[in-house]
C-alpha cells in the first residue's frame, strides 16, 4: 500500500462538514414536516370551527323551539284550557 491509500481515512474536518450537511438536510426535512403538520392542524381547526358553528345553530334552534313549547303551555294553563285528569 502506498502512503495515499493509508491516509484515505476521512479527516475530522471532512466528518464535521458531512455532519453539518446531514444535520442541515435533517432540519430541512423536519421543518418541512412541521409546515405540513401545521397545515393539517389549521385545516382541522377550521373544520372544527365549522362543526362548532353548526352545533351552536342547532342548539339555538332547539332552544327557540323549546321556549315556544313552554310559552304555549303557559298560555294554555293561563286560559284554563288545561283540565288535569284524575291521573294527573
Amino acid at each position: 500500500m502506498d502512503n495515499n491509500q493509508q491516509n484515505a481515512a476521512p479527516s475530522s474536518g471532512n466528518i464535521g462538514r458531512a455532519m453539518n450537511v446531514f444535520l442541515f438536510k435533517l432540519l430541512t426535512i423536519v421543518s418541512g414536516n412541521n409546515v405540513l403538520v401545521n397545515g393539517v392542524m389549521e385545516a382541522k381547526s377550521h373544520e372544527q370551527q365549522e362543526v362548532e358553528k353548526s352545533l351552536h345553530r342547532r342548539v339555538g334552534a332547539q332552544e327557540k323551539y323549546m321556549k315556544s313549547i313552554v310559552e304555549k303551555a303557559q298560555q294554555a294553563l293561563a286560559s284554563g284550557c288545561y283540565k288535569p285528569s284524575a291521573s294527573d
